[in-house]
């Protein structure tokens, strides 16, 4: 575990790998399978228990724990690589009893053998990805929020390693990373997990630098972790794109008294110090 989280890559939070064999067969293709792609693989699950298997899977599909997913889709045939994977991205709170205990991270090794490219046009990953956005949207209706963020999870996977041949499918999957990152932003603040919030919204802000909603969320999150100056900042700024929003306008008041609040709190700290 320690040599792959002090040398390893992080694929994304809670995802991290360590290249072991780099792909060197005689008909190795240098690409990552696309989602839909059936992949072979040899594993060896090194922790929590030892077991080594072969065996094939649609990449993306959700026949395996989303971590294999994520990892699998970033080789190359004849590659093996270590990877360190929390709990939320193998087997979460249940487990897989009785030898995966809930909660519980795991640290496997997994060769690449081959695998067979699917023949999917852009268009239908957008159509599948609008499908699983809306779920999403059904989910958060009804305010069951960890399957909601989850759901848009999903819909975001099946972009992860494929690319738009033209200026139009790339406008229509931004707009779907936007709207997914953005509710995945409203999820968070309903928990207030304000660090994740925060992730999502600079995720939509790359691809829409001027995106209102997600600026005003982003900054809610900088007010939630406590950075009033930020939010300040994005209160102000998705001011100027909605000068009359009473929700931005109170948003705003509430961050400059909490900081007023901040800094004569410290003051007085500071005082009682050198007195």
């Amino acid at each position: 575990e320690d040599n792959i989280t002090e040398n390893g890559q992080v694929l994304e939070q809670g995802i991290t790998k360590l290249i072991i064999k780099n792909g060197e067969t005689e008909n190795t293709m240098l690409e990552v399978p696309p989602p839909g792609s059936i992949v072979y693989i040899n594993y060896n699950m090194v922790y929590p228990i030892g077991e080594q298997r072969t065996m094939e899977f649609v990449l993306g599909s959700g026949m395996v724990i989303r971590g294999w997913d994520v990892a699998v889709g970033t080789m190359v045939e004849g590659e093996t690589s270590a990877f360190l994977i929390e709990s939320q991205h193998a087997f979460g709170v249940d487990g897989c009893p009785p030898n995966i205990a809930p909660n519980s991270r795991i640290v496997t090794e997994i060769t690449l053998e081959s695998f067979k490219k699917p023949i999917v046009l852009m268009q239908d990953i957008i159509q599948l990805a609008t499908a699983e956005k809306e779920v999403g949207n059904k989910y958060y209706i009804s305010r069951n929020i960890k399957d909601a963020f989850e759901t848009y999870e999903k819909a975001l996977d099946y972009f992860r390693y494929c690319f738009p041949d033209d200026e139009d499918e790339k406008k229509a999957m931004n707009q779907i990373k936007i709207i997914c990152y953005s509710n995945q932003a409203s999820c968070m603040l309903q928990i207030k997990n304000y660090r994740k919030g925060l992730a999502c919204c600079q995720e939509v802000i790359k691809l829409n630098p001027n995106h209102m909603k997600c600026i005003f969320k982003r900054g809610q999150c900088f007010a939630g972790l406590g950075d009033f100056n930020e939010a300040k900042n994005d209160f102000l700024r998705a001011l100027q794109q909605d000068p009359e929003n009473k929700t931005i306008k109170s948003a705003l008041r509430k961050v400059i008294q909490n900081r007023s609040a901040y800094l004569k709190k410290k003051k007085e700290i500071t005082q009682r110090m050198f007195t």
